[in-house]
């Protein structure tokens, strides 16, 4: 998440007055130490804990409140990928989330990251992304096809764990599309 914060730019971090006045930028805090920046024009909201950066989320096309985030997206991600390919590209998620009443999402806790889609429904794998949240990643290393613990690296990427050879073998025919 931090590499990726240097997209944002210097003046996007800036908690400022001049910000806080900003038509186009909101700050909420909460109690709790929760504060929220979120700058509707440039598509982005931070969540601040304790004065602690926590997550990112970045918006795609379909929020009615933020303008689509226009930036460059970590690990060559776009807003026009869907489910399919998000597992494509990693491989299983650590978790997965959502279905009924909200947005279906995966997670990949190694690379710090979260993925919502644009339906309801784990029966639609061609459904673009709606949202991105960055985080801190955990230091874990789950195989991306069996889940067990993977201390192999994709060669190329680096971003997916494999457990073995036979899993990366596995793998590679959807990966290998969007190893980069």
């Amino acid at each position: 998440m931090t590499e990726f914060l240097q997209h944002l730019g210097k003046d996007s971090l800036k908690i400022n007055n001049e910000q806080q006045n900003d038509k186009n930028c909101k700050l909420q805090k909460f109690p709790n130490g929760v504060t929220y920046l979120m700058n509707y024009q440039e598509g982005f909201q931070l969540e601040i804990q304790n004065n602690i950066l926590k997550n990112v989320y970045l918006y795609g096309n379909h929020d009615k409140q933020f303008k689509p985030y226009k930036g460059v997206l970590p690990f060559g991600i776009t807003f026009t990928m869907c489910n399919a390919h998000i597992v494509a590209k990693f491989g299983e998620p650590t978790s997965k989330q959502g279905g009924g009443p909200i947005n279906i999402g995966i997670s990949y806790d190694h690379i710090g990251i979260e993925i919502t889609f644009q339906t309801k429904t784990w029966d639609q794998p061609n459904v673009a992304i709606d949202q991105i949240i960055l985080y801190e990643p955990v230091n874990q290393t789950i195989c991306g096809i069996c889940k067990k613990n993977g201390d192999l690296r994709c060669g190329q990427c680096k971003l997916v764990y494999y457990c073995g050879v036979d899993c990366q073998k596995t793998h590679w025919k959807q990966h290998k599309g969007f190893c980069q």
